[in-house]
């Protein structure tokens, strides 16, 4: 059994929530793309559309893009990259599930657990969960 794991649109959606900082993916043209739980999003620009000036994003959707993309970083963090033709996990602490948590955030998922009779981890995965449905209704 090989120590390196494949990403799929489960770690994607993962990717998307592990830090406050913005995950970004490059792509296969050397786009460089936002990684979000639902989709991700290119780069903003202005547009005029019916004499109006907006900002705009182009959407890409998360299972084509996976095909596509090369690597993964939050910040300078590599998370992911294509070897092989497979998207293979680079950060060991994220296949291990213990991710770094700033204080406050490891305060609160304690006190969640606590009160609830249910492990760290799960309290994690709910608060994953949670915040998954409401990205999904914005």
């Amino acid at each position: 059994m090989t120590d390196e794991m494949m990403v799929g649109l489960k770690e994607l959606r993962r990717f998307a929530t592990v830090s406050n900082q913005v995950a970004t993916a490059k792509m296969k043209n050397h786009e460089i793309l936002e990684l979000h739980p639902r989709a991700l999003l290119g780069p903003e620009k202005k547009a005029l559309i019916d004499g109006q000036n907006y900002v705009v994003r182009r959407k890409h959707d998360l299972q084509k893009g996976l095909y596509d993309i090369q690597s993964i970083r939050v910040g300078d963090h590599l998370l992911a990259e294509r070897v092989n033709g497979q998207l293979i996990i680079r950060d060991k602490t994220f296949i291990n599930r213990s991710l770094p948590l700033s204080e406050k955030t490891f305060k609160s998922l304690k006190e969640y657990a606590d009160a609830h009779g249910v492990t760290l981890n799960q309290a994690l995965d709910q608060a994953v969960t949670s915040y998954t449905q409401e990205q999904r209704h914005e």
